[in-house]
């Protein structure tokens, strides 16, 4: 409770739209800092009428001396007409590039609606800075919305002039103070030494971020969309025997298979000519056809299903799958093809992330898978020669040592396996090898050297060839990484090569000649961070693929309900708080009655009858705790109530004031010793 001679004033709802203030009242740091950003937001846009109008809008703020009051209701109108008119007619398809959590036209008018705010911030009244500090930020979002553009001819000249005029509108935020009349020793060359800084900071960060453009390109694109352009894999279009394969071994994700695989060679295509140390035809020379569909099997005793989702847009637009998989079923709405008579490739021309699944026979053969499904077209007496044929560039001996190795066999089958166990016996993996001069292959064998996967798989064709057993190269990935009891991951650098030899009265089957060591699995596991950083990719591009499926309308109206419901929150939050303030303060009463009053709070302590501070006259006085005469308390509580109502305003005239003294003057006729004590001031209510 307040006493009397309190003199704090309640807050007032105002109802008014428009205040008046002082006119230039944003500095013009703030006014440049926001014109930059509109420039090269409307250079790279195409947007046309809406962002010269609302700069001039800005403009106009520096020269009227109207703004929107604090709790005005009208911007909130005006932001639901404005983004509203923003986001259904706003057609203009921009020059921006990158495809975010949405497309670049939904990107556009973001960056309409974040200069319309901006604009209206312009004309908020503030009362603790210079101006509205969400300036800075709304100008950030809309020159970062308009850098975002395949050609950077523009940005660079808007880029500087807007670091300068924010650090000085950061610096003009600041609340004002007197300025001093004579500057501070050093005070001059503080400033310019401050200005160079700035200057020659955005030079360097200029000119390092388009010296790395590229780079930086490349790692936002691998958060926001990793799928944007077609990339090299690890997978050649013709295999060529280097001293490297897979050189850049990327740990970036390629497929993700969910289901279990018992095969995990995945193919991309297999190679028959071999001449000058190149597989041939080349993947993007052949002329895949229109895979036919093959129905998922109907025992789910001996098949297993695996979706396989192609996470990145590669070169070809290949897919992977085993050997022996008993049906490919293409994605929703989508179809497949393959090229039967060069065994492949198998692809797809939509767009990543592509799902599709793959059906795998668990029929095996000594643990061979053995069924012949789609992408084991049977060997054609005619083709029979081609998977034989050993160019005349092979060393001679390099026959000679095949018919010693499989000595001792006479079943297909066997003499595989026999050159299986020699080439793992006899030679070592190796990242780098040295191809020599000649054919590599046969510098290989015969000088028992050291090399990687591509020299094993291509020795292993070529030695199963010389002992009669059709075969050819194959290269894909080999998938091994698990990521959960039923998921597997396979990145850039599972990159494999391996043979596929004909068995009679088999098949078609694999046959990995390449040691356990020099194999993907061998390699060292990925960091704990990167498997962070993925999750957030795939979090991204979940809610990407939601984000894909809204309308402009449905955007439309989801920002103006958002906005709807910001103004009430704003407005009820404001209303509690007036509310607040007006319980916690009143308008101090009138001299006389304060008079009154503190004659009141004597008289009650000469009648040893003085209330507790917490408890108000009339409470006390309608208590049994009081004990005063009967008389007595009835002419208390008469005047009591009668100082209420003069007090809070329901009667203050003369007439009305003069009543409250004559009851007080009749009290006081009620005398008795002063108390001991001392008299006690009673805190009014």
């Amino acid at each position: 409770m307040k006493s009397p001679q309190s003199t704090s004033v309640p807050p007032r709802a105002s109802g008014r739209v428009l205040t008046r203030t002082s006119p230039r009242q944003s500095p013009f740091s703030a006014l440049a800092m926001a014109w930059t950003a509109m420039g090269a937001f409307f250079v790279t846009s195409g947007s046309a009428w809406p962002v010269p109008v609302l700069a001039m809008v800005i403009l106009w703020s520096r020269f009227i001396e109207w703004r929107f009051a604090r709790e005005s209701f009208a911007p909130w109108i005006l932001r639901l007409i404005t983004f509203a008119a923003i986001g259904l007619t706003a057609g203009v398809r921009p020059a921006l590039a990158a495809d975010w959590l949405m497309d670049a036209r939904t990107v556009n008018i973001i960056g309409l609606i974040a200069v319309a705010e901006m604009t209206l911030q312009f004309w908020r009244a503030t009362t603790r800075h210079t101006y509205q500090p969400s300036i800075v930020l709304l100008a950030g979002i809309v020159l970062l919305i308009a850098s975002n553009t395949f050609d950077p001819r523009y940005i660079r000249f808007f880029a500087p002039p807007f670091i300068l005029f924010a650090v000085f509108a950061l610096r003009d935020l600041q609340p004002r103070v007197a300025l001093q009349s004579t500057l501070m020793p050093g005070g001059l060359m503080l400033r310019i030494a401050s200005l160079s800084v700035v200057l020659g900071g955005g030079f360097a960060m200029h000119t390092a971020l388009d010296l790395y453009r590229g780079e930086l390109m490349s790692l936002g694109l691998q958060f926001l969309h990793e799928r944007r352009f077609p990339q090299s894999i690890g997978v050649s279009m013709q295999p060529r025997l280097s001293s490297r394969f897979n050189a850049t071994a990327s740990p970036q994700r390629v497929l993700r298979i969910v289901g279990n695989l018992h095969d995990p060679h995945l193919r991309a295509a297999a190679f028959d000519l071999y001449a000058g140390g190149s597989w041939g035809p080349a993947i993007n020379a052949r002329k895949p056809h229109l895979l036919p569909e093959t129905a998922p099997p109907s025992s789910s005793k001996e098949h297993s299903p695996a979706r396989i989702t192609r996470l990145i847009d590669i070169e070809g637009a290949l897919l992977f799958a085993p050997l022996n998989a008993a049906a490919v079923v293409p994605g929703e709405a989508s179809s497949l093809e393959y090229d039967a008579a060069n065994a492949g490739p198998l692809r797809s021309d939509e767009p990543a992330p592509y799902e599709y699944t793959v059906w795998e026979s668990t029929r095996r053969v000594e643990g061979i898978p053995v069924f012949q499904g789609p992408l084991c077209a049977p060997l054609q007496a005619a083709d029979r020669a081609r998977y034989l044929q050993v160019p005349p560039e092979v060393d001679p001996r390099v026959r000679a040592l095949a018919e010693q190795i499989t000595r001792d066999t006479w079943h297909p089958a066997e003499r595989a396996r026999a050159i299986v166990e020699y080439l793992m016996a006899n030679h070592k993996y190796s990242g780098e090898a040295r191809r020599g001069g000649g054919d590599p292959i046969s510098n290989f064998l015969l000088g028992r050297r050291a090399a990687h996967c591509e020299y094993f798989g291509s020795a292993a064709v070529i030695l199963l060839r010389s002992v009669g057993v059709p075969s050819r190269y194959v290269v894909g990935y080999l998938a091994h990484e698990k990521d959960g009891p039923e998921t597997t991951i396979v990145r850039q650098r599972d990159a494999h090569a391996w043979a596929e030899a004909w068995i009679d009265g088999v098949g078609w089957v694999s046959v990995d000649a390449t040691p356990g060591d020099g194999r993907p699995n061998a390699q060292a596991p990925i960091p704990w961070w990167r498997k962070v950083w993925e999750r957030a990719q795939d979090a991204v591009a979940a809610l990407r693929e939601q984000v894909a499926h809204v309308s402009r309308g449905q955007w439309t109206l989801l920002l103006c309900a958002l906005v709807i419901v910001w103004a009430a929150t704003r407005l009820r939050l404001a209303h509690r708080k007036v509310l607040g303030a007006v319980s916690d303060s009143y308008t101090p009463p009138e001299k006389r009655l304060c008079e009154v009053a503190t004659r009141f709070e004597s008289w009650l302590a000469q009648q040893q009858n003085a209330p507790p501070a917490t408890v108000s006259w009339r409470r006390f006085l309608q208590h049994a705790e009081c004990e005063l005469p009967n008389t007595q308390r009835a002419a208390a509580l008469e005047f009591a109530k009668e100082y209420e109502r003069v007090r809070w305003g329901q009667s203050g005239d003369e007439e009305a004031l003069q009543s409250v003294d004559d009851l007080m003057n009749r009290l006081e006729l009620y005398t008795q010793p002063p108390s001991s004590a001392g008299p006690r001031m009673r805190r009014l209510s």
